[in-house]
């Protein structure tokens, strides 16, 4: 570990004294080995070295709190960093001098560094710069990507055309044709995206402009949209969320490089192996993985998706309570998904059957990969987990290979080890939100860790290599199965799904072997059932259609091959 370190300080060391090749280099040191405090030594050492007057820094962080807390720990004097972040943050940029180009260190999120550099070379943006001068020390907090994956739904483009019609109506006409179009497309279709803003003169930042107002998928959807126009997509088929325009735009301008990434992911996450053999410009630094024999991981085979939190939410909340319920005097934290309408609301409901003085605290995923607000709570529940569509991964393979739909298909192995990658990635950082992240001789400290996951999601089979040494054991905190015809239809599905796993059964075939012979009855007590639909999250299921309706179910295609 101390030998990784050095690796990572010889490339800050490098970028200083201006002899560092320009390529990607990614430290992935595990969290809490110290390459965060390795970065804020060198950033004190260097302000104070007289060798070094001229030289600058840029430190792109994640959010907003996290360049609070550097701040904080490097205890740096004013006049030597600045903050530069959105106008309205005016306390965080008033900390330091107060000019960002006035300071030795320069602290910024990576947005906006993905924003300036819209168009621009790193070496035009004025505003990064020391002095006039490119800074020379680049570090990139946590995961790093070349650009942003695009995925475009048809019903993004369909959301689009009310909001646009009045004042672009031949634009929304073509979009409207192109909504169509896509409908009778089929999974893995390479398309040409029209190039609407040129033949209607539209560009998009007059677009932009009638959706600034909209909700937060119809802006992205006009950016990505245009960023599609003019050239190829591949069209991705969600399940029920139907087809997907998807492919990548580049955000990084090719100058920044040199910089170096401290990612602990890396080591799990497919997207940087993507990246080193089809790009070439990642170079991985030595590293040593954290042994965690001191953690024991419990798994509930169990969905745990955001169909699980509609359909068996009840089950959830019983299984948190119960484990809670085993450690009463100790802290815990319980990560979950984030409240929306028409889904659990996991904090609320856990925290009205608690007693006495449980000390649990909630994070929800999306905040969960950039605080150390929990390091010291030992007992964790990660209740449930994030799965993103098959679009988002397809995307994430060509951004990191440097693969744009013009090149063709990808192979199914690229999109499975994406998707396995992006799961350990996701289960390593919420899990050392808790004290996993501490680093004890190489150990992790003993913690307790709950984990509830569908079979099919093939998570528990990612654990030995995520968290080396761990232990590994099966929890089953509530047991509830379906009852009548629905467990016959559940049953019936899964025993012909294990003669053909790679076939499609058509819901009629289910209808006449429960035997309801009223296809809307059957829709109403079996298909839309809440027990029927999670079971089909369990097995890894999907509704699936070749026309309008969605009439059979197939096993959801990035799970193909993958382990249970």
């Amino acid at each position: 570990m101390w030998t990784a370190l050095e690796a990572a300080i010889q490339v800050m060391a490098n970028m200083a004294q201006g002899s560092c090749d320009p390529v990607y280099f990614v430290s992935s040191l595990d969290p809490g080995v110290g390459k965060t405090t390795a970065m804020i030594h060198f950033l004190r050492e260097l302000v104070q070295s007289k060798d070094h007057k001229g030289i600058s820094a840029l430190i792109c962080l994640g959010r907003l709190e996290q360049i609070e807390t550097v701040v904080r720990e490097i205890s740096l004097q004013d006049q030597d960093f600045a903050v530069l972040t959105a106008k309205d943050n005016i306390d965080l940029n008033s900390l330091g001098c107060g000019c960002p180009e006035e300071g030795r260190v320069l602290f910024t999120t990576q947005a906006m560094v993905e924003a300036r550099c819209v168009y621009k070379s790193f070496s035009e943006v004025k505003a990064l710069q020391f002095r006039g001068q490119v800074r020379q020390v680049r570090i990139w907090d946590e995961a790093i990507l070349p650009g942003r994956a695009i995925a475009v739904r048809r019903d993004s483009i369909a959301s689009l055309l009310s909001t646009l019609r009045g004042s672009y109506p031949g634009l929304t006409d073509a979009l409207e044709e192109l909504f169509v179009h896509l409908r009778g497309l089929v999974d893995k279709t390479i398309i040409d995206v029209p190039s609407l803003d040129v033949t209607f003169d539209t560009r998009l930042n007059d677009v932009s402009k009638f959706v600034i107002d909209q909700p937060e998928d119809q802006r992205k959807a006009v950016q990505d949209l245009w960023s599609l126009m003019g050239h190829k997509a591949v069209v991705r088929v969600d399940g029920h969320k139907g087809p997907t325009l998807v492919d990548y735009r580049t955000t990084l301008p090719e100058d920044i490089k040199p910089i170096l990434a401290l990612d602990a992911s890396a080591r799990v996450r497919a997207t940087y192996d993507l990246w080193e053999r089809g790009r070439g410009d990642l170079i991985r630094l030595p590293s040593a993985t954290k042994r965690y024999d001191n953690l024991t991981i419990n798994v509930w085979d169990h969905g745990g998706g955001k169909s699980a939190y509609r359909g068996s939410g009840d089950q959830i909340v019983k299984g948190v309570l119960s484990v809670v319920a085993t450690k009463p005097n100790e802290d815990w934290l319980v990560v979950h998904h984030k409240h929306k309408p028409g889904l659990l609301d996991l904090p609320l409901e856990v925290s009205k059957g608690l007693s006495g003085n449980h000390k649990v605290r909630f994070l929800n995923w999306g905040a969960h990969d950039g605080t150390n607000e929990f390091k010291d709570v030992s007992n964790v529940i990660l209740a449930g987990t994030l799965f993103p569509s098959l679009s988002h991964y397809e995307g994430l393979a060509r951004l990191s290979s440097g693969r744009p739909a013009s090149t063709g298909l990808l192979t199914d192995q690229m999109i499975r080890n994406t998707t396995l990658g992006e799961h350990s990635h996701m289960i390593l950082q919420a899990l050392c939100r808790s004290s996993v992240r501490q680093n004890q001789n190489g150990e992790c400290p003993p913690v307790t860790a709950y984990l509830i996951a569908s079979p099919r999601s093939g998570i528990k089979g990612l654990l030995p290599k995520v968290f080396p040494g761990a232990h590994i054991v099966t929890w089953e905190p509530v047991k509830k199965q379906p009852q009548g015809k629905v467990a016959d239809a559940v049953g019936y599905v899964r025993n012909w799904f294990e003669d053909d796993p790679n076939g499609a059964l058509a819901y009629k075939e289910v209808q006449r072997a429960v035997g309801i012979k009223d296809r809307s009855n059957f829709r109403t007590t079996i298909r839309h059932h809440k027990m029927f639909q999670v079971a089909l999250e369990e097995l890894g299921l999907e509704e699936w259609g070749t026309g309008k309706y969605l009439t059979h179910l197939r096993r959801i295609p990035v799970a193909f091959g993958v382990a249970a």
